[in-house]
């Protein structure tokens, strides 16, 4: 089980996983049946972790996920231009 700030991070490897990886955090199988929903959620997720600044869950998002969060940044910093 993660703590409640990482779950985001548990989402995700819920979604990467087809379902299988559950740490407390996660969605019906359902779910990530539908097309485009780990690419949605992924996006959301982000989203929601940048949002809330909590540098801990940042640095373990940017270790687990390199090149997904560089590529996040790049797609954030375009937007705001």
């Amino acid at each position: 089980m993660m703590k409640p700030e990482y779950r985001g991070i548990s989402d995700i490897l819920n979604g990467m996983s087809g379902g299988k990886i559950d740490f407390g955090y996660y969605h019906q199988d359902e779910y990530w049946n539908r097309p485009g929903m780990l690419q949605s959620e992924v996006w959301a997720q982000y989203g929601r972790m940048y949002y809330s600044g909590n540098e801990r869950v940042l640095g373990v998002l940017k270790e687990l996920f390199p090149e997904t969060t560089k590529e996040f940044e790049r797609v954030i910093k375009e937007m705001i231009k």
